[in-house]
Protein backbone atom coordinates (compact mmCIF):
# COMPACT_ATOMS: atom_id res chain seq x y z
CA UNK A 1 0.00 0.00 0.00
CA UNK A 2 2.89 2.38 0.70
CA UNK A 3 4.35 1.79 -2.77
CA UNK A 4 0.99 2.62 -4.35
CA UNK A 5 0.68 5.79 -2.28
CA UNK A 6 4.20 6.83 -3.33
CA UNK A 7 3.38 6.23 -6.99
CA UNK A 8 0.20 8.30 -6.76
CA UNK A 9 2.10 11.13 -5.10
CA UNK A 10 4.89 11.04 -7.71
CA UNK A 11 2.55 10.91 -10.69
CA UNK A 12 0.36 13.69 -9.28
CA UNK A 13 3.49 15.79 -8.87
CA UNK A 14 4.50 15.11 -12.50
CA UNK A 15 1.02 15.98 -13.76
CA UNK A 16 1.25 19.32 -11.91
CA UNK A 17 4.39 20.10 -13.94
CA UNK A 18 2.87 19.03 -17.25
CA UNK A 19 -0.36 20.97 -16.84
CA UNK A 20 1.22 24.13 -15.45
CA UNK A 21 0.92 27.40 -17.38
CA UNK A 22 4.59 27.22 -18.35
CA UNK A 23 4.44 23.75 -19.92
CA UNK A 24 3.95 23.22 -23.64
CA UNK A 25 3.84 19.97 -25.57
CA UNK A 26 5.25 20.03 -29.09
CA UNK A 27 4.80 16.70 -30.83
CA UNK A 28 7.39 15.98 -33.53
CA UNK A 29 6.51 13.41 -36.18
CA UNK A 30 8.09 12.14 -39.38
CA UNK A 31 6.27 12.17 -42.69
CA UNK A 32 5.36 8.47 -42.78
CA UNK A 33 2.32 6.30 -41.90
CA UNK A 34 3.92 4.65 -38.85
CA UNK A 35 4.75 8.02 -37.32
CA UNK A 36 1.23 9.28 -38.09
CA UNK A 37 -0.31 6.29 -36.32
CA UNK A 38 1.87 6.83 -33.25
CA UNK A 39 0.97 10.54 -33.20
CA UNK A 40 -2.74 9.70 -33.34
CA UNK A 41 -2.32 7.32 -30.39
CA UNK A 42 -0.39 9.93 -28.38
CA UNK A 43 -3.00 12.60 -29.12
CA UNK A 44 -5.81 10.28 -28.00
CA UNK A 45 -4.03 9.51 -24.72
CA UNK A 46 -3.24 13.18 -24.05
CA UNK A 47 -6.87 14.14 -24.78
CA UNK A 48 -8.01 11.51 -22.27
CA UNK A 49 -6.01 13.17 -19.49
CA UNK A 50 -6.91 16.71 -20.50
CA UNK A 51 -3.57 17.75 -21.98
CA UNK A 52 -3.31 19.55 -25.30
CA UNK A 53 -0.61 19.61 -27.92
CA UNK A 54 0.70 23.13 -28.47
CA UNK A 55 2.25 22.51 -31.88
CA UNK A 56 2.61 19.57 -34.23
CA UNK A 57 6.00 19.64 -35.95
CA UNK A 58 6.20 17.60 -39.15
CA UNK A 59 9.73 16.50 -39.93
CA UNK A 60 11.07 15.70 -43.42
CA UNK A 61 8.29 17.45 -45.30
CA UNK A 62 7.87 20.47 -47.59
CA UNK A 63 6.84 23.69 -45.88
CA UNK A 64 3.09 23.82 -45.39
CA UNK A 65 2.49 20.24 -46.53
CA UNK A 66 0.12 18.77 -43.94
CA UNK A 67 -0.88 15.26 -45.01
CA UNK A 68 -4.70 14.92 -45.24
CA UNK A 69 -4.81 12.06 -42.72
CA UNK A 70 -2.93 14.21 -40.20
CA UNK A 71 -5.07 17.30 -40.86
CA UNK A 72 -8.25 15.29 -40.26
CA UNK A 73 -7.09 14.22 -36.77
CA UNK A 74 -5.21 17.37 -35.75
CA UNK A 75 -7.92 19.92 -36.61
CA UNK A 76 -7.28 23.55 -35.64
CA UNK A 77 -3.71 22.61 -34.76
CA UNK A 78 -0.72 24.90 -35.00
CA UNK A 79 1.90 23.31 -37.27
CA UNK A 80 5.64 23.62 -37.73
CA UNK A 81 7.74 22.07 -40.46
CA UNK A 82 11.31 20.81 -40.69
CA UNK A 83 12.24 20.36 -44.35
CA UNK A 84 14.46 17.61 -45.67
CA UNK A 85 17.93 18.79 -46.63
CA UNK A 86 18.97 18.01 -50.20
CA UNK A 87 22.32 16.69 -48.93
CA UNK A 88 23.80 15.51 -45.64
CA UNK A 89 24.37 18.32 -43.16
CA UNK A 90 27.82 17.50 -41.86
CA UNK A 91 29.44 20.11 -39.65
CA UNK A 92 28.34 23.40 -38.20
CA UNK A 93 28.97 25.38 -41.40
CA UNK A 94 26.61 23.15 -43.41
CA UNK A 95 23.94 23.36 -40.73
CA UNK A 96 24.19 27.16 -40.51
CA UNK A 97 24.03 27.49 -44.30
CA UNK A 98 20.90 25.32 -44.42
CA UNK A 99 19.14 27.27 -41.66
CA UNK A 100 20.07 30.61 -43.27
CA UNK A 101 18.70 29.42 -46.62
CA UNK A 102 15.41 28.39 -44.96
CA UNK A 103 14.97 31.12 -42.31
CA UNK A 104 11.29 31.59 -43.09
CA UNK A 105 10.65 27.91 -42.28
CA UNK A 106 12.39 28.01 -38.90
CA UNK A 107 10.59 31.02 -37.43
CA UNK A 108 8.05 30.48 -34.68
Amino acid sequence: KTKLTDMITNYTHLKDHFVSNGSRINLVINHDPLSFAEAFRIKTKLDQIGMRIEKLIINKTPMGAVPPEVASVFRNQQYGFLPTAPRHLVGMAALKAFVEAHQDQFRG
